[in-house]
């Protein structure tokens, strides 16, 4: 199995837990654990694994979700997971923040262009046409935890309080050399 997937890790508030989410809004019916692995089923679907004691395979200086892992942990994660028989092949990440071209406007809500697709999210003021943006795609886990769904719009405009870049609610506008539909990796 080759799935997409999220990475969340936060030892304050979870302990010494990497949390490998492939589907992070789909209830649990069941699990197995076998020594610091958790397999987490919803039916006989595979939705998440969580690996207890992570420091003693890597250190992770990240708190919530990893959006850009290294691929020295994928790595690592990919052998515990052949160790422990989860048939499971994580891919290289990729992110749900990428960047998104403003092609359309009105006063309550913007297009933005991902190269290959359109989608829509809510309006900030002093935007314009052309501004490159980053944005988060249904199902993202965002900084603070929380899952970003599908609302009256396709996509969450991201701000820089969002990231701890500033206090400030103005939305994350990019330069080049990001491309539309680029991930966004901070």
């Amino acid at each position: 199995m080759n799935p997409s997937y999220q990475l969340f890790y936060h030892p304050k508030v979870l302990g010494d837990v990497l949390l490998v989410m492939f589907e992070a809004e789909t209830s649990a019916t069941h699990f197995i654990t076998h020594d610091d692995v958790t397999i987490i089923y919803h039916d006989q679907r595979l939705i998440g694994v969580n690996i207890f004691k992570i420091h003693d395979l890597i250190r992770i200086h990240a708190f919530g979700l990893i959006l850009n892992p290294p691929d020295v942990l994928i790595k690592i994660l990919n052998d515990k997971f052949a160790n422990e028989a989860i048939d499971i092949f994580l891919p290289p990440f990729k992110s749900g923040f990428v960047v998104g071209r403003v092609i359309k406007m009105d006063a309550s809500k913007i297009i933005l262009s991902l190269g290959a697709n359109e989608i829509s999210a809510k309006c900030y003021e002093h935007l314009k046409i052309g501004d490159l943006l980053v944005v988060a795609r249904p199902g993202t886990i965002l900084p603070t935890g929380k899952i970003h769904s599908l609302t009256e719009t396709q996509a969450l405009i991201c701000t820089e309080s969002m990231f701890g870049i500033s206090e400030f609610a103005h939305p994350i506008i990019v330069e080049t050399p990001y491309q539309e539909g680029e991930p966004f990796l901070h």
